[in-house]
């Protein structure tokens, strides 16, 4: 029997910048929305940012601690 994979791999940084670009366009869309609030917008925005600092910052190495196990 075979078993479907679920690894997708680990998001690049392409993969980020990707959904940064969907959020714009979901922002422009959120800003023209007669129905949307201020903060609904500036929610949009702050998770751009978010994700854009997150992107930005310099790659973390990643530690295992089963080493001193």
């Amino acid at each position: 029997m075979n078993r479907f994979n679920r690894s997708i791999g680990v998001m690049r940084k392409e993969n980020w910048q990707q959904l940064i670009e969907i959020l714009d366009e979901y922002l422009i869309y959120v800003q023209q929305d007669q129905n949307s609030t201020n903060d609904k917008i500036n929610d949009v925005k702050l998770i751009i940012h978010k994700l854009q600092h997150y992107i930005d910052r310099p790659t973390h190495q990643s530690y295992s601690f089963n080493r001193w196990s």
